[in-house]
């Protein structure tokens, strides 16, 4: 049996922050990517083409990156001496993969997303549990959050027009999914009375 539900996240810092915390720790990993506030790009105190990657397949964490454009297919020079020496923010902090393996654990990975969240950084994160037969997107269950306000079509074509932040939680039944899976994330948002929701689709 296959099952997905839609919550509306309101613009709740503390929202956000327990609906993190309440992805199980037998979760495998986290994908997606965090970006600065736009004051703080504008003032100086982030740095809008330097960033954190956090990477399952490398050992140095985090890694210190210059924020690609795949429109360009260019990649910036990411300034180290302002990350390291200055003390800026990173203007994005990028997660692949995070959290399947030492020494970035998922609770771990949890606490860094949550860290800049309450910081006032927005974007989207995705967290899975497992694969099957090793095929990355095989999942018993995955938890999808958009942090921000969005327009359908640009990060799921599933969904059309103005978008609300939201956390669609979905189960697969093939790869031994089960709608348990998903509880504890639905208990938070029954917790703060989310808005439960079907996207309008596509044509």
């Amino acid at each position: 049996m296959n099952g997905q539900l839609f919550f509306e996240i309101p613009n709740n810092q503390e929202v956000m922050a327990k609906l993190i915390e309440a992805i199980p720790s037998t979760w495998s990993w986290v994908d997606g990517c965090l970006f600065a506030p736009e004051q703080f790009i504008k003032s100086g105190s982030a740095l809008e083409n330097t960033g954190f990657a956090i990477q399952r397949f490398h050992s140095i964490h985090p890694t210190i990156i210059g924020r690609h454009d795949r429109k360009k297919g260019t990649t910036d020079k990411p300034d180290f001496f302002a990350i390291m020496v200055e003390q800026k923010l990173p203007g994005f902090v990028s997660f692949d993969e995070s959290g399947y393996e030492a020494p970035i654990t998922l609770d771990l990975a949890k606490r860094i997303a949550i860290g800049f969240l309450l910081k006032g950084y927005r974007g989207h994160l995705s967290f899975y549990k497992d694969c099957y037969r090793n095929s990355k997107y095989d999942n018993p269950a995955r938890c999808g959050m958009i942090l921000e306000s969005w327009k359908g079509g640009s990060l799921d074509n599933t969904e059309a027009g103005k978008q609300p932040a939201r956390v669609k939680l979905e189960w697969e039944g093939r790869y031994y999914g089960k709608k348990e899976d998903i509880e504890p994330i639905v208990a938070v948002c029954r917790s703060f009375n989310l808005r439960e929701y079907k996207p309008v689709p596509t044509r």
